[in-house]
């Protein structure tokens, strides 16, 4: 693979510039090969925090509503959903943008007009098959839920 993408970028006639997008590993797995690692400049993103970035999800959230013609539920101002949320997406931008999505599309696939705090716990109860004592939008204690694990069964046990 690492061979592959060397030689994709190389090419006289049409050099190739990669996006590349993971985990950790696959970062150190690029960074092993010294010759594709200084024919690419890495950019790592920090994970999401609920202090730092609780607007900018808000607005995600708000955006993609109004993409889907959905309207936002008072209930998603209340203090507590933006770090749900977070949480839910493992502080992984894409996890919580993907959670933003799919609740949207449970929202339309309902009918409904408005983008409520429940189809965030559909959509999560959907797609982790879990139950509600494991669901970061409706557990009491959701900081203890280890939601990756939930998100991504095969890695272990979510206990």
């Amino acid at each position: 693979m690492i061979d592959t993408f060397k030689s994709l970028m190389q090419d006289d006639e049409w050099p190739v510039g990669l996006i590349l997008s993971g985990m950790p590993a696959f970062k150190r797995l690029v960074n092993a090969d010294p010759q594709l690692a200084r024919r690419m400049y890495a950019i790592e993103y920090s994970p999401i925090s609920s202090i730092s970035d609780h607007e900018m999800i808000e607005d995600v959230v708000s955006s993609y509503a109004a993409k889907g013609a959905l309207q936002t539920g008072s209930d998603l101002s209340r203090k507590g959903f933006i770090p749900r949320l977070i949480h839910a997406g493992a502080s992984q931008f894409g996890l919580i943008v993907q959670r933003v999505y799919m609740s949207i599309d449970e929202a339309m696939r309902n009918g409904d007009t408005t983008l409520g705090w429940q189809h965030f716990a559909w959509e999560f109860r959907r797609k982790t098959k879990c139950i509600d004592a494991f669901n970061p939008f409706l557990a009491e204690d959701y900081l203890a839920i280890k939601t990756l694990r939930l998100l991504r069964p095969d890695k272990g046990d979510p206990l």
